[in-house]
């Protein structure tokens, strides 16, 4: 079989009845505006096909294939001359260009797509076209080859009906600048859901020779940030349900392909496909939109939590959980883990059982919930696996004494690692029914007098929280990730990006204090634009109990349990959950437990 006609086959998945490509958010606020894909181009079937599917009514759409202008932006071994070819679902060629009409030049201005040289060897067409599937297929003249980029932008104001829904890639992928690079750009002013998808074996099964054997797929925000990657998609019965519902073909349970499914805030991005170990072959690079109702709805038990203290062990735990688990006002109960708990050598995830696993069978025997914390900071090195504290860079100290993982540093490698341990988390336990909660602990992870051997950036911190979130979404689809912010430590005018950040990609936040005598908690000024739309919950630590302590606005009275929770229900933080610490029964807690028994749930 032809490749064109391969990838068409494959394509004609996106399509439902009556050959009008599925769309279930036809009034999303958001939406896909424009897709790309880059990639080499060889000779005969060896080209650059690219598909698409529009819906909801017609379409018109700019197309361009670049060669030539790639050399302005520093890539080698471009296409000399692009020619683009545009066919129907039929198969039927509908337009095509070799050169561009410099009349367009209007249309990439008002698109924000980077101008063409006038005369240049690229190629563009602007097409009005039905709903249905298309192909556009980007070829070298007079047999040339080299690195070429499609692309497809949406020509229509933001209201019209009419909807691009999915585009697919497929080109030869090889090391280096060969990889396949998908982009693509959310307007609009709410997150989207995208499905991605980088396919190599499966392809077998329609007919593809040469295939990339193990593709591995990462995804990058605009700033270069990788957000989260994925190499072999698990078989997963979630995904594979999100596959059926966006009409994508399956994938074999056992397959190399790589899939995940991630929430993203307005803004461009890009897709790579590479193969492991730098290998090569044929590969097909896949985006979809998400209807709302193909993702799986997270649990949602809010209300008062137990926290344990963070330096307590099981033996100290669980009898403090048997004395309050008959407390029907408590819901459950919040223990907080260290890497090297969860991770005792590098890639061995047996202490994810030992511990997070065990506790969830132990509350869950009294219908508890069970919240998670990832600490991931400490004092003590050992709270760290063996080969974290090996690697060069990979934990810091700061000012306050603390060791902290630089994950605000990719290159470092920390943050991949981080992200494979949350993977692993979410594969062992997020389907769990009683696992109620992950939440990472404080932002602020240092003063900021310390600049964290040079390394830390409050900026690259804010990436590495949103880069987090973003994995932790694809990853946990039945439980919700919170990140506790309170500081951006150096630069507090980005806390209210990184709350945005974690709303967009489907996680939420809260913080480690509930204190209304510390009114200088920058988060704060956030909760209330979130908490009707979000699950926010947030802490009572010791320093919040410090009943003695005067309210920032009233001097001459002391707090109370009741201050806290009337200051957690107000305006201002409006919480879902409450996580109040259990200090081994001390009198802090006896008052907490007065308060919890007389405001038990719902609060509002």
């Amino acid at each position: 079989m032809p490749l064109r006609a391969a990838i068409a086959l494959i394509l004609t998945a996106c399509l439902g009845p009556g050959g009008v490509a599925l769309r279930a958010d036809s009034t999303a606020s958001s939406r896909l505006s424009s897709l790309s894909a880059r990639g080499s181009v060889g000779t005969g079937a060896n080209v650059l096909i690219v598909g698409f599917a529009t819906s909801n009514g017609s379409k018109s759409v700019l197309l361009r294939g670049i060669g030539p202008t790639l050399a302005n932006y520093g890539v080698a071994g471009f296409l000399p001359q692009a020619q683009l070819q545009l066919f129907n679902g039929a198969g039927t060629v509908i337009a095509s260009n070799t050169g561009w009409n410099p009349a367009l030049s209007s249309v990439f201005n008002q698109l924000s797509a980077f101008a063409l040289p006038v005369g240049s060897a690229d190629a563009a067409l602007l097409q009005s076209l039905p709903a249905g599937l298309y192909t556009a297929q980007v070829q070298g003249q007079g047999g040339s080859t080299g690195i070429a980029l499609a692309e497809i932008y949406d020509t229509d104001a933001a209201n019209a009906p009419g909807r691009m829904v999915s585009l697919s890639a497929r080109a030869n992928v090889g090391p280096g600048a060969s990889i396949l690079i998908g982009g693509f750009a959310i307007a609009g002013s709410a997150a989207e859901t995208v499905l991605l998808r980088g396919i190599g074996p499966a392809l077998t099964n329609y007919g593809v020779p040469g295939v990339l054997a193990r593709p591995v797929l990462t995804l990058f925000n605009s700033a270069g940030v990788p957000l989260a990657t994925n190499s072999g998609w698990g078989g997963g019965a979630d995904l594979a349900a999100v596959f059926r519902q966006v009409s994508a073909f399956d994938l074999p349970a056992a397959s190399a392909d790589a899939a995940m499914v991630v929430t993203l805030a307005p803004g461009a991005y890009t897709i790579q496909v590479a193969g492991a170990g730098a290998t090569s072959g044929v590969a097909l690079v896949e985006i979809y939109e998400v209807p709302a109702s193909a993702r799986p709805v997270k649990k949602f038990h809010p209300g008062h939590y137990m926290m344990l203290n963070i330096a307590s062990t099981s033996a100290q735990q669980r009898p403090l959980i048997a004395q309050n688990v008959a407390d029907p006002n408590i819901v459950g109960f919040q223990i907080c883990y260290t890497w090297a708990q969860l991770e005792p050598s590098k890639d061995d995830y047996s202490g994810i059982d030992a511990t997070i696993a065990s506790d969830l069978a132990y509350v869950a025997q009294s219908g508890k919930q069970l919240v998670v914390q990832l600490q991931y900071k400490s004092k003590n090195p050992a709270d760290f696996p063996a080969y974290v504290q090996a690697m060069p860079g990979a934990l810091v100290q700061g000012s306050d004494g603390y060791y902290i993982p630089n994950l605000w540093d990719p290159s470092v490698g920390i943050q991949g690692r981080y992200i494979a341990l949350l993977q692993q988390i979410a594969a062992k336990c997020d389907t769990h029914p009683n696992l109620e909660l992950v939440n990472l602990a404080e932002s602020a992870v240092v003063d900021a007098a310390t600049t964290l051997g040079g390394t830390y950036t409050a900026q690259g911190w804010v990436n590495a929280l949103q880069a987090l979130a973003v994995a932790a979404s694809a990853a946990f689809p039945h439980t919700t990730f919170e990140e506790y912010i309170n500081h951006i430590s150096g630069d507090d005018t980005l806390v209210g990006t990184a709350c945005a950040n974690a709303i967009a990609a489907g996680c939420t936040f809260g913080g480690p204090d509930i204190d209304p005598s510390r009114n200088n908690i920058p988060a704060y000024d956030y909760y209330a634009q979130y908490a009707a739309t979000s699950h926010l919950g947030s802490a009572v630590q010791p320093m919040d109990y410090d009943l003695s302590g005067a309210f920032w606005y009233d001097s001459d009275h002391s707090k109370t349990t009741e201050h806290l929770f009337s200051f957690a229900m107000s305006a201002r933080l409006h919480v879902s959950y409450i996580f109040w610490l259990n200090n081994y029964s001390d009198a802090n807690w006896r008052n907490a437990k007065a308060t919890i028994d007389g405001h038990p749930w719902p609060w509002y």
